[in-house]
């Protein structure tokens, strides 16, 4: 990991935030300059049928209490989220994307996704997503998931897109637009009332639309109990008599109803055996289990039944076995899986390297290709929007 001062940094610091662009690096570092910078959030690819051989990008990003706001310009490539880079990073907020330019085509744990100009896209970084990015440009938010799945009940919007035709996404865009725009100008109180603003506008909003999919109060109080159950089961993996007959004597629910709530997640034993393998791979490579702890007393702890019980389904979820998983450990580090963390991240990039600089620093990022106030304007005004 890159130091603010050590020679592996690409980016560039200003006084009001990070900003960071390959339009100034030498060709040879910028495809390993945005693939580090993205890192926590992404594993990116460049799309090789595509003119030139790197990934090209620029950002800004501005810290406002537990928000990181900013602005990204890309050419076409890929970006991949995978079960082991969630659980690695361990992240626990939405990123939320106007996109002004620009296109996304992909799925969202297996929810296909479609965004054009002028949409707005939010994706739960603990979840995986497999996207393909045209060349354009975005606004981002990255805001608290707490906060947001308690409006929605415990519902996850991973995947969730705003049609730009609809006035209440031409209304959030303006919104993440004119953030963007002062963001380096709030902090000490303003900044937590801001923060406060965001996530409340955001949470109705985001929850509305989850809302609207659900037609019933069989339905809302479906999603009630499989919240409850879901924190039951959270707070007993280490039991091991956690399972559907202790569910159903805890929450007084039928064997039937139980299943039907928990069918897309393939029941509530693939739900117990995957969140108790996630606790695992967590253990494996961050903090103590990095250090050589028994992967058979992790087992035993997990209550699966043996070690080759454990290894046979660790290896189905994940692709590699519990010992590969600890070697292959991410190398991103984080103090509390907060914004703050993410922000140190960005800033590691914040010197560039003078070997690594192909000119001088001196343009402004703002006013670098493709950004531009127009197309900031009319995201606003909903870009793409049918007429």
């Amino acid at each position: 990991m890159p130091t603010n001062s050590g020679e592996d940094a690409y980016g560039l610091q200003s006084t009001n935030g990070v900003t960071f662009s390959t339009a100034y690096l030498l060709p040879e570092v910028r495809n390993d300059a945005c693939r580090k910078i993205i890192s926590p959030f992404f594993d990116a690819r460049h799309i090789k049928s595509e003119k030139g051989g790197n990934l090209e990008g620029a950002l800004t990003s501005t810290h406002i209490g537990r928000l990181l706001v900013g602005e990204t310009a890309f050419n076409s490539h890929r970006h991949e989220r995978s079960r082991k880079l969630a659980l690695s990073t361990s992240l626990d907020q939405y990123l939320v994307q106007l996109f002004v330019s620009g296109s996304l085509d992909g799925d969202c744990d297996g929810l296909p996704v479609v965004v054009r100009p002028g949409d707005i896209i939010a994706m739960d970084l603990s979840r995986v997503a497999n996207t393909q990015i045209s060349p354009g440009a975005t606004v981002s938010l990255i805001v608290p998931r707490e906060a947001i799945d308690k409006s929605t009940g415990g519902r996850s919007i991973h995947g969730t897109v705003l049609k730009a035709e609809h006035a209440v996404t031409r209304l959030l865009a303006s919104f993440l637009v004119s953030l963007a725009d002062v963001a380096c100008e709030i902090e000490g109180e303003e900044a937590l009332g801001v923060e406060s603003g965001a996530v409340n506008l955001l949470a109705e909003i985001l929850a509305k639309k989850s809302d609207a999919t659900l037609f019933n109060e069989d339905s809302l109080l479906s999603r009630v109990l499989r919240s409850q159950v879901l924190s039951y089961i959270n707070a007993n993996l280490t039991s091991p008599s956690l399972g559907i007959d202790a569910i159903i004597t805890r929450f007084r629910v039928s064997r039937a109803h139980l299943y039907r709530i928990f069918e897309a997640d393939g029941g509530i034993a693939t739900v117990i055996r995957n969140k108790r393998l996630d606790v695992a791979y967590r253990a494996l490579t961050q903090g103590a289990g990095r250090g050589g702890s028994s992967i058979t007393r992790l087992a035993h702890e997990l209550a699966f039944s043996g070690s080759n019980h454990f290894l046979r389904a660790f290896r189905a979820r994940f692709g590699v076995t519990p010992s590969e998983a600890r070697e292959l450990a991410f190398s991103f580090e984080l103090a509390d899986r907060g914004v703050a963390s993410l922000y140190s991240h960005l800033l590691n990039y914040a010197n560039p390297a003078t070997e690594h600089l192909a000119e001088p620093v001196s343009t402004p990022l703002r006013k670098l290709t493709p950004f531009s106030d127009d197309l900031l304007k009319a995201a606003s005004a909903g870009v793409g929007a049918p007429k």
